[in-house]
């Protein structure tokens, strides 16, 4: 797993006093499947301490956390043009406190997340460090028979609304994404999760809470007001009623 190989780099570095850390590694990984060994081409990151260094501009220390790694790693699939891979939290996993993970048909291509502070103990790492591992070769098969397009930049405003709501914790944030995509029509340009909340006390037995934010854009005009909110009527009715999802007002 590059995984090791990556939190003995920032080891070393920490140990010579450079603790704000943002690293990338491709390799190969070998597993043994029977008889065989398995070799596969895999792309790692890493980011750890603060955001910017110490300086005039950015006096307050901003340190790098899970959104950041997230953000790396939609720009990655974006530019390779896989957005449509399916978002959703990472399950209980060895390696990572918490994180997400993204799927193509149901199988993994890549995760991230907060490495287990006991993990960063056994390293004698003395700071959080997030890290994500994408199947590089799982990611390029994908691409295969694919057409290269460019479409331009719009030149008029993206809308932006944030929406939360309660629903059942063994429904997938990929069904609710792929739903979503669905409901709100051709001008949802981008599906942000940034806040997943859970308490028994508050939502209830085997709840839990989402907030995303949507992002809408058209090609060709300023979108009005009644065409975003139409389509974020038709996302709320969507969720309600086929996921059983209670929006939080």
């Amino acid at each position: 797993h590059l995984l090791f190989s990556g939190l003995e780099a920032i080891a070393h570095n920490q140990n010579r006093q450079q603790t704000d850390l943002k690293l990338f590694e491709f390799g190969k990984v070998y597993r043994k499947n029977g008889e065989k060994i398995d070799e596969r081409e895999r792309l790692a990151l890493f980011l750890s301490g603060r955001l910017h260094a110490e300086n005039w501009k950015y006096p307050e220390e901003e340190t790098l956390d899970i959104y950041h790694l997230k953000a790396a790693v939609q720009a990655l699939l974006q530019r390779l043009g896989l957005e449509e891979l399916q978002e959703s939290p990472l399950n209980e996993d060895p390696l990572f406190a918490y994180g997400l993970q993204w799927t193509a048909d149901k199988t993994p291509v890549a995760v991230a997340g907060k490495v287990r502070p006991a993990l960063l103990e056994w390293m004698d790492i003395r700071q959080p460090v997030f890290a994500a591992d994408l199947d590089w070769e799982a990611l390029l098969e994908l691409l295969k028979g694919r057409k290269i397009t460019f479409q331009p930049p719009s030149r008029f405003p993206a809308v932006r609304r944030d929406l939360a709501f309660v629903i059942e914790k063994s429904v997938q944030f990929g069904e609710i994404v792929e739903l979503v995509r669905k409901a709100a029509g051709r001008f949802l340009q981008d599906i942000n999760l940034f806040d997943v909340f859970e308490d028994e006390r508050k939502l209830g037995a085997g709840k839990k809470s989402y907030a995303i934010r949507l992002t809408f854009q058209a090609a060709e005009r300023t979108l009005k007001d009644k065409e975003v909110n139409k389509a974020l009527e038709g996302v709320m009715k969507a969720l309600g009623e086929q996921l059983g999802a209670a929006i939080r007002r």
